[in-house]
This record gives C-alpha cells, sequence and structure tokens, in this order.
C-alpha cells in the first residue's frame, strides 16, 4: 500500500515551473501535511521554498484547512527569524504556499552529521535564545507545535524557526471530526506545547557531549552532570515538576538561576 501512496505522490521534476514563476531546483523532503521543494523565484530572482499539500492529504477538509492555516500564519508574522510569506496558489498538481527560504543548518544536521558538540554554557545561551523567538510568537498568538531539532536553524550566531505546518493560535481547538462530520470537544492548544518541545531540545544538545561510561540505560538526570536549578528548569519544561505558567518565567529561570555568572561575564 505504502509503495502505491509514494508512486501517487511522487515528488515534482526538477525544472518543474509553477504559476509560470516558481521554478522546482531540488525536492528537500516531506511532512505529514506536505512535499517541500527549494525553487527560484524567477520574478525576484531568489531562491524560496515551497510547500506542496499532500495528494491524499487535499481530500480532507480538515488538512486543507490546516495548510491554510500555515499560509494565514505566515502571513502574520514579521520577524528575521522566521519565513516570510510570498505567495499561495492552486493548479491541476495541488495546492502550494511559497515562503522564505532561510540559510542554516538544523540542529540535526548539526549534532548528528556534523558531530558538532554544544557544551553547557552554549547550550543555556541557545536555550535563551530560542525562548525568546518563541515568547515572541506566543505574544502573537501563535503556538510552533513542532519544536523540534529539525525545525531549529543556526546560521552563524542567528537562530531560526522554520515548519509552521503544526503551528495554531492560542486556545484554537483541533476538534473537527470528518469521520462522524461533526465537532468533538478537545482541548485548546496551549503555549505548554512548546515548553515541552523545547526541554526535549535542550537535552539534545546537552547530549551532544556525553560520552557513556556504561552500557546500564541510565535516565537524563543521572547521566548529565547539570546543576541542581538547571535540572529543575528541564523538569518544569517537561512537566516532571509542576511546570511553567508562561514563557517569561524560564527565560528569567535560565537567566537567574541557570548561569547568572555567565551573563554577568559576556
Amino acid at each position: 500500500m505504502k509503495k502505491w501512496i509514494d508512486l501517487f505522490e511522487r515528488a515534482l521534476k526538477v525544472g518543474t515551473v509553477l504559476n509560470n514563476r516558481y521554478e522546482i531546483v531540488r525536492w528537500l523532503g516531506k511532512g505529514g501535511y506536505g512535499l517541500v521543494y527549494e525553487a527560484l523565484d524567477n520574478s525576484l530572482g531568489q531562491k524560496v521554498v515551497v510547500k506542496q499539500l499532500r495528494k491524499r492529504r487535499a481530500k480532507s477538509q480538515k488538512d486543507c484547512l490546516a495548510f491554510e492555516n500555515e499560509a494565514a500564519i505566515l502571513k502574520s508574522l514579521s520577524h528575521p527569524a522566521f519565513p516570510s510569506y510570498i505567495d499561495s496558489f492552486q493548479d491541476q498538481t495541488g495546492k502550494f504556499i511559497v515562503m522564505e527560504k532561510l540559510d542554516g543548518y538544523s540542529f540535526e544536521e548539526l549534532i548528528f552529521q556534523q558531530k558538532k558538540e554544544f557544551d553547557y554554557d552554549d547550550t543555556l545561551l541557545i536555550l535563551l535564545e530560542v525562548l525568546k523567538l518563541v515568547h515572541f510568537l506566543h505574544c502573537q498568538g501563535i503556538i510552533h507545535r513542532d519544536l523540534r531539532i529539525p525545525n531549529i536553524l543556526m546560521n552563524n550566531d542567528q537562530l531560526l524557526i522554520i515548519d509552521f505546518g503544526l503551528a495554531r493560535r492560542i486556545g484554537d481547538r483541533d476538534d473537527f471530526n470528518e469521520k462522524n462530520f461533526k465537532h468533538v470537544a478537545r482541548r485548546p492548544f496551549s503555549f505548554q506545547e512548546d515548553l515541552i518541545a523545547l526541554g526535549h531540545f535542550v537535552l539534545f544538545l546537552l547530549y551532544s557531549t556525553y560520552k557513556p561510561v556504561s552500557i546500564r540505560e541510565k535516565s537524563w538526570e543521572e547521566e548529565l552532570k547539570l546543576p541542581r536549578k538547571t535540572k529543575e528548569v528541564i523538569r518544569k519544561m517537561l512537566h516532571i515538576s509542576p511546570p511553567y505558567v508562561s514563557v517569561e518565567q524560564v527565560i528569567e529561570d535560565v537567566q537567574k538561576s541557570c548561569f547568572q555568572v555567565q551573563i554577568s561575564e559576556k
């Protein structure tokens, strides 16, 4: 079955021109909703990212609305750390969103391909900067909901966040049940989703320098030699301890509790 789905959703060929403007340069990958390409915007003479709604997803009203929601969220953002909205359109090959291509390496590439290591100080500085970006989003009423290492980039010292395919407005509900054509009450989306994701993100960075000393599997709290206050910050982000009620609280704790000395030295 999967073979037939993959055949049905074959990527657009290099050189394909969409909307008389966007020339496909290469296929970048696929996500839950879309196929993603790098393209050349022949009108502006610059590289862009084109996201195509997967054909089997285009049959779903819920997925079409989610795809349109991503375009709406990108339109509402104006910040150099997030991709700018450029265009959206539909043709015989599907629905498309065009956005700015941000240069940089994802933390997935940095850690697993380039084998880059992030020490304690670097990790907390990166966390602080990402938290500031997430705070900006939350102030706009936006929850990213997919803050994984493939979606956070580093370009020199600048941090960037991409892929708003799962993003929602704070308080929205994903409660449309197509099978029964009715609404099912579900909990509204919450900023806590982003904090939990960043708890896992920071552990990926901290583990980049970890050298196992035993074959026995241990918890991160046993394996990583961290100050007590730093452990508590991560525990609260992951909801192991009573969680934070705002991103501002996390930022304050990271600044004051985790590395106050390092901040004062910079």
